[in-house]
């Protein structure tokens, strides 16, 4: 009988998977609410389906249930006070400047590296968090190509110099 797996263990072994870093967006009675996720990734292309994972009870979760539509925004390498302001980790420092605009029928974080406009398609028990996966409805891209902001190891990084292409 194989040992119960130490939570710190599987912390720091995710930790190890670079990911980027999404805020999702959403509208509530017309008032805009926004959360850092980086448990993100596409599923299907067809149809175009994406997920995103949430802890439970979260008020993005319940904010999720009313509205039936979201959209992630992929930030970019220089959003990194953003992405803390929208986890609820500003600190002692100001709020950074953003803005949004209405895409697809959900509020859009303008700047971003792009946004995927989604319907929700359906939401499945995750343990302690709960999987969205959403129909994606359309996307913008940032056509300047700014490079992504990263997370690793608990922390944020960028990409220092392109990878050498094989």
């Amino acid at each position: 009988m194989a040992e119960v797996l130490d939570g710190n263990t599987f912390r720091r072994a995710m930790g190890l998977f670079a990911t980027g870093v999404t805020v999702i967006t959403t509208e509530v009675n017309h008032e805009i609410h926004a959360m850092t996720a980086n448990a993100f990734s596409s599923v299907s292309l067809h149809p175009p389906l994406i997920l995103v994972c949430l802890n439970r009870g979260t008020k993005m979760e319940r904010h999720l249930q009313h509205s039936a539509r979201f959209a992630v925004n992929f930030l970019a390498d220089d959003q990194e006070r953003l992405s803390r302001h929208f986890a609820g980790g500003q600190g002692n420092d100001r709020a950074p400047d953003f803005s949004f605009s209405t895409f697809a029928g959900t509020p859009r974080l303008d700047g971003t590296l792009a946004t995927v406009a989604c319907a929700v398609h359906r939401v499945l028990d995750g343990g302690d968090h709960v999987i969205v996966l959403g129909q994606v409805q359309d996307i913008v891209i940032d056509e300047s190509e700014p490079g992504p902001l990263l997370f690793w190891k608990g922390k944020y990084h960028n990409l220092d110099k392109p990878v050498a292409h094989m």
